[in-house]
């Protein structure tokens, strides 16, 4: 597989869950992971019937703990900051994602395209890092 690449918030029920989608769909040979802290029963149904109106899988989305993901090499934090020094990783980045939950499609939407171009800025940096 190569890298791997963790999501973490603070329940992993809407933005990492997010990411971790958006990832897998545009670089299905990278291993796309997340988690969080305080984690909720269920994903966010508003983020997964948008994400599925946009064509991204969801099947097996549920959220978990971080302590459940594999062994990561990237480790982005998503208003998770503190998690950080409690997952070995090579390289960090901490975004600051503004949380879609009860705020309507368009805000779905707008945060999806965010979190797509920072996984295409991301892979772009990890590639000039020889990482990919």
């Amino acid at each position: 597989m190569g890298v791997n690449i963790a999501f973490v918030c603070n329940d992993n029920s809407c933005l990492s869950q997010i990411a971790q989608t958006v990832l897998k769909y545009h670089f299905p040979n990278v291993g796309a992971h997340s988690g969080g802290s305080m984690i909720e029963k269920s994903i966010n149904l508003d983020a997964k019937r948008v994400l599925e109106s946009r064509g991204y899988g969801t099947t097996g989305l549920y959220p978990k703990h971080y302590s459940k993901l594999p062994p990561v090499d990237v480790l982005i934090t998503i208003a998770a900051r503190s998690t950080a020094s409690k997952i070995p990783h090579k390289y960090h980045e901490e975004w600051s994602v503004e949380d879609p939950s009860y705020q309507g499609d368009a805000v779905f939407n707008r945060v999806i395209d965010d979190i797509r171009n920072r996984i295409f800025n991301l892979m772009n940096t990890l590639k000039k890092k020889g990482m990919v």
